[in-house]
């Protein structure tokens, strides 16, 4: 293997660290100085390269995989793909812990993935760093099917190498990350992860909490800071999220239920809310509300159950949203068991 020059680690610390020539000379000096000139300045680079997280060598057992050739159930694995959406984090609380998570969606130009960041690595995300159009050969990772299709979540192991030199990715579209979903009834009992399913069951809790949540008015991207990764700073707007429990006899489950499947839920707008919590001088106000009046009420909730890696729960993510006809559900029951 070729042993880089100082010039090629300097422009391997500009591209992957997104600074500029003189700042990274700068701090290559730097480095010199502060270890009394007992490293040369290619050693100097090294360090600093090391320092901001740029790997000048790539592992020689890690074969790089397109995302097309991913299945489920791999550890270990490295891809290669290109960023065609980042989407917005997502913070959850449980018992008094908190935590988050957020994606972006990586293609080969055939096939796309999420790849999830959870908690610290949300950092990543977050710093600005990766961007939309970038190339990304992520080492590490772990394969599964998600709520969306194959997911690929980064280790303690994993690092990420940016628009690594000599790799080609086709640029695409954003394809719809909306399955094809016709979801067969299930008893909360028998609900698996990665399943589509639609449960009839009793509302049976609400969570109290802050329903609110601000998002770009442009893409409906959830904001970090008031910044939306693709329009920048924008005046927000609010979407709606409540967390609910439904209990079928069989057993419950925690549903999510985000903008429309919200407003469905609680049987108000976005916007009443809001109004609400105004009147209120509360943010949770239409939780308060609507609770005694929905609390026993039979939906029928169609979605996607998913494994909640920090409660290791199932929950169900709502797609749709509405409530039991018990003329319907006779006429189910009766075509079920052949009675005329």
């Amino acid at each position: 293997m070729l042993e880089l020059g100082f010039n090629e680690i300097v422009s391997k610390i500009i591209k992957e660290a997104r600074l500029s020539e003189a700042e990274v000379l700068n701090r290559i000096d730097k480095k010199v100085l502060e270890l009394s000139g007992l490293v040369s300045r290619k050693g100097a680079a090294h360090i600093v390269a090391n320092e901001l997280g740029v790997k000048l060598v790539a592992p020689k057992d890690s074969k790089a995989l397109s995302v097309k050739d991913v299945v489920p159930g791999l550890n270990n694995v490295t891809v290669i793909g290109r960023v065609v959406d980042i989407l917005p984090k997502r913070e959850f609380e449980h018992e008094g812990r908190k935590g988050s998570v957020c994606s972006l969606v990586l293609s080969d130009g055939e096939k796309q993935a999420r790849l999830v960041f959870w908690n610290d690595k949300t950092q990543i995300i977050e710093s600005g760093r990766i961007n939309s159009g970038d190339i990304l050969r992520v080492f590490h990772l772990r394969s599964k099917e998600g709520l969306y299709g194959l997911e690929l979540h980064l280790t303690n192991r994993s690092r990420i190498e940016l628009n690594p030199d000599g790799v080609y990715v086709p640029e695409v579209k954003l394809e719809s990350y909306t399955p094809n979903f016709n979801p067969k009834r299930f008893d909360i009992c028998d609900l698996q992860d990665s399943v589509d399913a639609t449960i009839r069951g009793c509302l049976v809790q609400l969570f109290d909490r802050n329903p609110f949540y601000d998002v770009c008015p442009e893409c409906g991207k959830k904001l970090n800071d008031g910044l939306c990764m693709t329009h920048g700073q924008v005046v927000p707007k609010q979407a709606m999220v409540v967390n609910g429990v439904i209990d079928d006899g069989t057993g419950t489950i925690r549903c999510v239920f985000f903008r429309e499947q919200a407003e469905a839920i609680l049987g108000v707008s976005t916007s009443q809310a809001i109004n609400l919590a105004k009147s209120e001088g509360d943010e949770s106000a239409v939780i308060k509300k609507r609770a005694p009046l929905l609390l026993g009420t039979e939906f029928l909730i169609s979605g996607r159950v998913a494994h909640n890696n920090f409660t290791e729960n199932l929950e169900l993510i709502a797609r749709s949203v509405s409530k039991a006809d018990p003329l319907a559900e006779a006429k189910r029951l009766l075509s079920a068991k052949n009675i005329t």
